[in-house]
């Protein structure tokens, strides 16, 4: 049986040196639990095309490339969202060195586009949300992302009591929020 055929998580795995893309090389992100997302080498993409998983990270660097021209791309994982497969490829901003994430499903179609902001920027109200819905949260970073249809969501990363991981999403109108707690 091919990767493929065992769903997601056997699909979409990778590892493998590759050539450097045009704009650097991108490597796993490591930053994410393995339970939470599955990492591969985008490099690989660039060698090994007879890998599902890896034609897609290939595919969505591309699409994240339109859309974020201004970014050095250096990661991508493979996520889940609202029972969704997405590829995220992250970078950083050339000009503000801030990290930018772009999702895009495995069609290329680009999901949302999230950019790092200052905490200062992000709406009192959705502070105040955050804060007051978490028991001691300490914020490290924040991201606006702007998706498919114009729509506003700030997703929040820091550590709740006991040094807990978390990441929140939050809409702009601070009526609810959406709270991850990762796996140390």
């Amino acid at each position: 049986m091919k990767s493929a055929e065992r769903g997601p998580a056997g699909a979409w795995d990778g590892r493998g040196v590759g050539r450097p893309f045009d704009r650097g090389q991108l490597h796993p992100d490591r930053s994410a639990d393995e339970d939470r997302s599955r990492t591969g080498s985008a490099t690989s993409a660039e060698n090994k095309t007879s890998d599902a998983g890896l034609q897609l990270a290939r595919a969505a660097l591309k699409s994240a490339r339109t859309v974020a021209p201004e970014a050095r791309f250096a990661s991508y994982r493979f996520e889940v969202e609202d029972r969704q497969r997405i590829v995220e490829i992250s970078g950083v901003d050339r000009d503000t060195s801030r990290r930018v994430e772009v999702d895009v499903y495995p069609d290329g179609q680009v999901e949302s586009v999230a950019h790092e902001v200052p905490l200062s920027s992000v709406p009192s109200e959705v502070r105040v949300l955050v804060e007051g819905g978490i028991p001691g949260f300490r914020p490290v970073r924040a991201l606006r992302s702007i998706g498919f249809g114009f729509e506003v969501q700030y997703e929040i990363d820091g550590y709740a009591a006991g040094n807990k991981p978390v990441s929140v999403e939050v809409q702009p109108n601070a009526v609810e929020m959406k709270v991850s707690v990762w796996n140390s």
